[in-house]
């Protein structure tokens, strides 16, 4: 998916600016950020989260996305067990931070606060001295 809109990133980010919403879902949700999480579930050659067993032992890859968060985004973590991909991206720096999102929830981005609306929670994953913080947006 990314590759298919990547060359339309700017025009992306243009209208977004001008007021168009952009919704993302699953990989869509993945892209909007600055730095988005590709492929892969080892960091260092550690496995960092569950394997996809069509690519066993790969590096996590971080890919340039559409720009319209400035932390990288994980989906289905609760679902999936994404949630220490995302975790070990912030802790070994490969990202400056993330928001992880759990399936049947929905993070409202705009003007003033974060807003969740769904089911589940997101998960807010920062930088902290000597490791990361890890703590929920809401429900």
């Amino acid at each position: 998916m990314r590759a298919g809109l990547e060359p339309v990133f700017g025009e992306l980010r243009r209208l977004v600016a001008g007021g168009v919403p952009y919704l993302g879902v699953s990989a869509g949700a993945m892209i909007a950020a600055e730095g988005s999480l590709g492929s892969g579930s080892r960091i260092g050659g550690v496995v960092v989260s569950p394997e996809d067993p069509d690519d066993p032992g790969d590096e996590l890859e971080i890919e340039a996305g559409i720009g319209l968060v400035d932390v990288a985004i994980e989906v289905h973590v609760a679902e999936r067990g994404m949630l220490s991909r995302l975790v070990a991206a912030v802790e070994s720096g490969l990202v400056a931070g993330g928001l992880g999102i759990d399936e049947r929830t929905a993070l409202i981005v705009g003007d003033g606060e974060l807003r969740v609306d769904g089911r589940g929670s997101v998960w807010r994953v920062l930088p902290a001295e000597g490791g990361v913080l890890v703590s929920t947006i809401g429900s």
